[in-house]
């Protein structure tokens, strides 16, 4: 208490003291030390903020983040380093790095491949023996956007191998040596899938063919596009080899739902304990407003061998071909993965479960590993372990309104579900080559799966890496190509670059025009 009295003392003498000052003073004086009040309180919110854990997203997120602990366990170890240390495209060396000619690296023992690009390869142009022009594009097409408008067609473009031509007239298919594989294709169209033997399917309506390389012409196969690799992106013909001799077939099946209109929460599991008990008819007799009754067809996939014989039950609402780990994901009716071998065997559940509450409200949040939203080559990634890592689509919803999702956040994930740990701030747009393109704002980098930068996340424009190269913006306009290490293997001021297409790309020059460019490994001994 007298230490108190005294304080108070103290203070009362400093403010008599503040009063006889003149005003202009006195008021300096207290602006002054107002002033430094507030910035001793802004230090030490700022000083707090960055000390509680946050990931620095959003806080208007009604929702508390998840503690990792609680259900994915993420890998510390990785990517613990988060400043970028690749390469600045910016210190690299003006010169061009041209290709050589594809003729002399074969007269070398090169070959055309579609493996991953490393050291012991070379890019070779080659000379198709035709005239693609100097002009980017020779007409227009409508656009598929829904927005009414046209978009430049160019005049090379790639499909699985295949170089497509378009000058202004017609459409042409190139093999990647240049030879013409067949001409007059304008009314087929590119569905991203192939054979089980590797060949690229086209479409034109509901029907489907094939080139017949070395002879000019199509053949129509038969093909149901639920059939299909689950994603649809330039994928090399090595995808569709299995280790596991399983194929995915489907059987047509009918359900009784029971959906509530007002949460659309599904009674399924309900109802039908309701429905072994009674018949059918007690339905009808039950007051089950504002419930509605509902007849759904399902198709439920399982798995047979070559000779048709099945393996693993049709039980699953979608399943994936089996990948080159000898793995497939499968899973029900609300979207969720699982990963199964090929006894049909959970061998990674990613069932979601409750394990967090979001803030104000109290309400339950469930976080889980669903199928992308998309099957374009923006899922490039997905359902195979490269280098131990897959790219995963995580969800995070409202229990009580699944249709509500607090965010979807795309991850990497180990075989055990372990979570790879992204710096924070930055996007993951891809993963592939052992490679994750991330961003960060407007810019773009790459980091490899040991969690090291490749490439400094500075670029403007980058696309994900294809059988070890990727094509990055690189200066005012230009286009080059790197390799797994960010290494520049080619760049001679191109504007357009297209991805590798199993071991072939093109490229375009405003002053030089169209070139095309073979990937080339040593022929085996």
């Amino acid at each position: 208490m007298t230490d108190k009295k005294e304080t108070e003392k103290k203070g009362m003498a400093a403010a008599d003291r503040l009063r006889w000052l003149p005003p202009a003073v006195r008021n300096i004086i207290i602006t002054a030390v107002s002033a430094a009040v507030l910035c001793f309180c802004a230090f030490a919110v700022i000083r707090y903020g960055s000390s509680d854990g946050s990931d620095g997203s959003d806080s208007s997120d009604s929702l508390r983040r998840p503690d990792e602990s609680e259900h994915f366990a993420v890998d510390t170890t990785a990517a613990s380093d988060t400043t970028p240390s690749g390469l600045d495209p910016g210190t690299e060396d003006e010169l061009p790095i041209t290709a050589r000619p594809a003729a002399e690296l074969a007269a070398e023992g090169y070959v055309l491949s579609e493996g991953a690009y490393d050291d012991s390869y070379r890019i070779g142009e080659i000379d198709c023996g035709i005239d693609f022009g100097e002009e980017y594009s020779l007409r227009s097409i409508r656009s598929d956007n829904g927005g009414g408008g046209y978009t430049s067609v160019p005049v090379l473009r790639m499909y699985m191998g295949y170089i497509l031509y378009d000058n202004g007239s017609y459409l042409s298919a190139l093999t990647g040596d240049g030879a013409v594989a067949a001409g007059g294709i304008d009314k087929l169209t590119p569905i991203y899938q192939r054979t089980g033997a590797g060949k690229p399917i086209f479409s034109s309506g509901k029907r489907y063919y094939i080139i017949n390389d070395g002879e000019g012409t199509l053949s129509e196969i038969r093909f149901d596009p639920d059939f299909g690799t689950t994603l649809s992106y330039d994928y090399p013909a090595s995808y569709v080899s299995r280790p596991v001799k399983l194929y995915r077939f489907y059987v047509d099946t009918e359900e009784i739902r029971l959906i509530s209109d007002w949460t659309g929460k599904d009674l399924t599991d309900d109802i039908a304990r309701t429905l072994e008990i009674h018949d059918e008819d007690y339905l009808s007799r039950m007051d089950f407003d504002p419930y509605t009754k509902q007849v759904v067809r399902t198709r439920l996939w399982g798995y047979e061998d070559g000779a048709g014989n099945v393996v693993i039950e049709p039980t699953y609402h979608y399943a994936t071909e089996f990948n080159a780990d000898g793995y497939a994901f499968v899973g029900g009716s609300d979207g969720r993965l699982q990963m199964i071998d090929g006894s049909g065997d959970v061998v990674l559940d990613t069932y979601p479960r409750t394990f967090y509450l979001a803030s104000g409200d109290a309400r339950y949040v469930i976080d889980g590993m669903y199928m992308p939203e998309k099957r374009d080559a923006s899922c490039i990634g997905m359902f195979r372990f490269d280098h131990g890592l897959m790219r995963v689509s995580r969800q995070i919803y409202d229990y009580y309104n699944p249709d509500e999702h607090a965010s979807t956040l795309d991850s990497l994930i180990y075989q055990d579900g372990k979570v790879f740990a992204l710096p924070t701030g930055y996007t993951l747009c891809s993963y592939s080559d052992g490679v994750a393109l991330l961003q960060h704002g407007a810019e773009y980098g790459y980091m490899d799966y040991t969690g090291r930068w490749i490439v400094e996340p500075t670029l403007r424009s980058a696309e994900p890496f294809y059988e070890g190269l990727a094509v990055i913006g690189y200066g005012s306009g230009e286009k080059v190509v790197i390799d797994t290490s960010g290494k520049v293997v080619l760049r001679d001021g191109y504007s357009y670059i297209s991805n590798c297409s199993s071991g072939v790309m093109v490229a375009y020059s405003v002053n030089t025009g169209w070139h095309v460019f073979n990937k080339m490994a040593q022929a085996a001994q």
